[in-house]
């Protein structure tokens, strides 16, 4: 074997690792761009822009705090919570979903329920009583749960192309009232 041969075989080696460690770090180093592109913004709904509807009714509620619950014998953190006063009142809470300021989104998920003492013998709120709770997008309802004490669901909605998000609480039956709904968790992606 000649100095020649050896060196080419060298230089082969040589331009075979260099493409290798050239492709390597070019693929290393979109990785991270590429798990970027892919990242969901997950913001709870609380921090929207919302109003609350009938404004003026003190008796209607919307209790935006981190409460522990028992709902279906599980113990969970409540984000909010919707209260109408009367049986027949109405809350409703409508939220900006989409806004210069904020990623668009597409998705909505919630986990909601009324705790399982809501209607135990020391409240106000009759036993058996059920809340409905109504789901609009844009103005039109799109979805609706009705639930009672020690009951919990899970509601997602396709948010393309809609820019408001409204939640109404009433009084399914029974009682002068009826029990609020707690959110554990209420999230825009």
């Amino acid at each position: 074997m000649n100095f020649e041969s050896t060196y080419q075989s060298k230089s082969s080696r040589s331009r075979y690792y260099y493409l290798m460690f050239t492709l390597f770090s070019t693929i290393l180093t979109l990785i991270p761009f590429t798990a970027f592109a892919k990242v969901e913004y997950k913001v709870p709904l609380p921090t929207a822009h919302c109003i609350k509807e009938p404004a003026l009714m003190s008796e209607n509620k919307l209790s935006i705090h981190t409460e522990e619950v028992t709902i279906g014998r599980q113990l969970l953190d409540s984000i909010f919570s919707l209260a109408v006063g009367y049986s027949s009142d109405r809350l409703l809470v409508i939220c900006r979903i989409q806004s210069k300021d904020l990623p668009s989104f597409s998705k909505f998920s919630t986990m909601f329920g009324i705790k399982d003492d809501a209607d135990n013998a020391y409240s106000l709120i009759a036993k058996g009583s059920q809340t409905k709770v109504n789901f609009y997008l844009d103005g039109e309802q799109v979805a609706s749960q009705t639930l009672k004490s020690g009951q919990i669901t899970v509601q997602n909605l396709d948010l393309t192309g809609k820019k408001n998000l409204a939640i109404e609480v009433s009084c399914a039956r029974g009682g002068s009232s009826c029990a609020s709904v707690n959110f554990i968790n209420a999230f825009l992606f």
